[in-house]
């Protein structure tokens, strides 16, 4: 969206992708029904001050997220970019700026998060030994049951074993892992052993 607006905290114009955005039916009319952007806009009035204290200070903002009200009362996150134009004597006149709607893609980041601090709870406290390797079959983490049955204090003192050198895996179920098939096999490990010396190999 674009708009321009004044001093006096009023729409000078908006083009129609933004009044879209806010709820409103067009241009005219935002216009028209915005009498003070800091409070029909502004989730919080205290952060339209701030942002134009900045902006009277440096002339321009750039990439700055805040939430705004839409016609309706909903919220959305928004960036913005403003740019202060004043006239001959140094006096604002007037605020340029573009703002982009990023609501769709914040709640796909929290909903990312939740999910992987769900991953991360069945993880932890999973009662089955689990190991996660790299792509060149390096293992880069391992949860506290792993670590209790190779006989490990805690987590992260089995890093660096590398899944494709252990003897058990054959020529063929390697290649299975390398194309991300699930494999199963079966193999004796001495746990009293390996205990001792977790980086031996197993057999």
């Amino acid at each position: 969206g674009l708009f321009q607006s004044s001093p006096e905290r009023r729409f000078i114009s908006v083009n129609p992708a933004f009044s879209s955005m806010m709820g409103y039916s067009g241009p005219e009319a935002m216009r028209a029904e915005v009498t003070d952007i800091s409070v029909d806009l502004y989730e919080n009035p205290a952060e339209f001050r701030r942002i134009h204290e900045r902006l009277r200070a440096s002339g321009s903002v750039t990439n700055l997220e805040t939430s705004l009200k839409r016609k309706n009362g909903t919220i959305i996150q928004v960036t913005l970019n403003l740019v202060l134009i004043r006239d001959i004597e140094e006096k604002p006149v007037a605020f340029f700026g573009t703002i982009i709607d990023i609501t769709d893609r914040r709640e796909m980041e929290k909903e990312l998060m939740q999910s992987q601090q769900k991953f991360r709870s069945l993880f932890e406290l999973s009662p089955i030994a689990i190991m996660v390797h790299d792509a060149a079959g390096v293992l880069i983490d391992e949860n506290p049951a792993a670590a209790t049955l190779f006989g490990t204090p805690e987590p992260g003192l089995l890093a660096g074993i590398s899944l494709f050198q252990l003897p058990f895996l054959n020529d063929e179920n390697r290649g299975r892992i390398h194309s991300r098939q699930i494999i199963n096999t079966e193999t004796e490990i001495d746990f009293d052993l390996l205990a001792q010396n977790p980086h031996l190999p197993i057999t």
